[in-house]
């Protein structure tokens, strides 16, 4: 019984510290987004949102283990992101014209900037948190 709960205890140590590390990686990303762009509350939807994906991907059969394993996530989600991009960006240029290719950047960038920096910062608490699980062995 003690096993268990020294696992269960060891785990928990190690989610605090992901979600702490997500939580530090929100508040600084709101220092840098105007408060007319994004209210403040939002933020703390967006947290609680990533902090609750975070969990679930950190807690998945298929997820890594090793803190070099989210580093990997961290690196295939920016490089992701930028193929996205250069990907969308062609499409726009060769598909449309004028003032729908200059709408199409701003989609084709937003969504860029949405998927990188969340699947990256959950990389990134991911890489703490196998950190902590390592040292608490």
């Amino acid at each position: 019984m003690r096993g268990i709960t020294v696992n269960f205890r060891r785990r928990c140590l190690a989610d605090i510290a992901g979600v702490g590390v997500l939580g530090v990686l929100v508040a600084i990303a709101a220092l840098f987004v105007s408060e007319s762009i994004l209210p403040k509350i939002l933020w703390l939807f967006l947290f609680v949102i990533i902090s609750i994906i975070g969990l679930w991907l950190w807690a998945a059969r298929q997820s890594p283990e090793t803190p070099m394993g989210w580093l990997f996530v961290a690196a295939v989600s920016i490089v992701a992101a930028g193929v996205w991009y250069g990907i969308s960006r062609l499409l726009s240029v060769l598909l449309f014209s004028g003032h729908a290719q200059s709408l199409s950047e701003n989609v084709d960038l937003s969504i860029s900037f949405m998927i990188c920096p969340g699947l990256t910062g959950i990389a990134i608490a991911g890489w703490v948190r196998a950190l902590v699980l390592r040292s608490a062995r």
